[in-house]
């Protein structure tokens, strides 16, 4: 490699590289200073890239447990009644018996009313005032977890004379329970309900009406007979019919919490109540109605 020519400091030589240094010098000095502008521009989109990046992992995992908790729904959904069968009775008697009705033969004049998923702060406050108005009985099938949220609706249910029965501690199908999950959730609604001053629980209503045999012996342990339905309004229109379409021994399914309930709905069944009473039949609770007094 040829070695660079020396230069005295004093050349023309170095003195003109010096110059032409000096120049390119003054001449970079904005350079320098828009890369330093671009750095700080890089780390604010990086920092920015970071954040998008951390927000989307947070909502993929959202979106994850979201799609998880369907997913397992869908299975338990989808699962046979007769996958699984109930333990022996811990007494040893050998016999289990759940009665378990979705309407009751004519006769009794009466219709049940029942509204499931509740207490819920803004709507059961409504169907308290709508039956209270009306001069009606029903039944509460409620969540555990939301009785022991809001035991002031619970307390006022009671206090207005209606019936306050379970549904499940949260809202999940009980095929996705094992036998000891599934007991310890009935015991706390029971709790739940009890501790806020109303009576005994003695009707269940398993989410989504689904039951099987490990659903039947926890019942039956537990003394709890099963109420399904026989009429159900989850719109505004199926309120409407129901008004003409309740017969004698119906029940019928509303809803008081989660995300079902809307004014238009209310008013409906309100109206239909309304309608069935104005065609001579009681509206009541699912225990008078089982009972078969049908009520005053």
């Amino acid at each position: 490699m040829t070695p660079s020519p020396a230069y005295s400091s004093d050349s023309p030589v170095r003195a003109s590289e010096d110059a032409r240094a000096d120049a390119a010098g003054e001449g970079a000095r904005p350079a320098t200073g828009v890369s330093e502008q671009g750095r700080d521009g890089a780390a604010a989109r990086s920092s920015r890239r970071g954040a998008l990046r951390v927000a989307g992992m947070l909502a993929a995992g959202t979106i994850g447990a979201a799609a998880g908790a369907a997913a397992t729904h869908w299975h338990d959904g989808r699962r046979s009644p007769t996958f699984r069968v109930a333990a022996l009775p811990a007494d040893g008697s050998g016999r289990r018996a759940v009665s378990t009705t979705f309407r009751v033969a004519p006769g009794t004049g009466s219709v049940a009313l029942t509204f499931d998923d509740g207490p819920d702060p803004r709507w059961t406050p409504v169907v308290l005032d709508m039956l209270s108005r009306l001069g009606v009985k029903a039944t509460f099938f409620v969540l555990g977890e939301a009785a022991r949220a809001h035991p002031d609706l619970i307390a006022r249910e009671a206090a207005e004379g209606h019936e306050v029965a379970i549904h499940n501690w949260v809202h999940t199908d009980v095929y996705g329970a094992s036998p000891d999950e599934l007991g310890r959730d009935i015991d706390r609604t029971i709790e739940a309900i009890t501790s806020a001053g109303a009576p005994k629980p003695t009707l269940w209503r398993p989410p989504y009406g689904r039951v099987d045999a490990v659903a039947l012996a926890a019942a039956a342990d537990r003394g709890l007979d099963l109420v399904l339905w026989s009429l159900h309004t989850p719109g505004a229109a199926a309120a409407k019919e129901v008004g003409q379409a309740a017969q004698d021994g119906a029940i019928i399914l509303c809803h008081d919490g989660r995300s079902q309930p809307y004014a238009e709905l209310m008013e409906e069944m309100g109206r239909s109540v309304e309608r069935i009473q104005s065609r001579g039949l009681r509206v009541v609770s699912a225990g008078e109605l089982l009972a078969g007094g049908g009520g005053s």
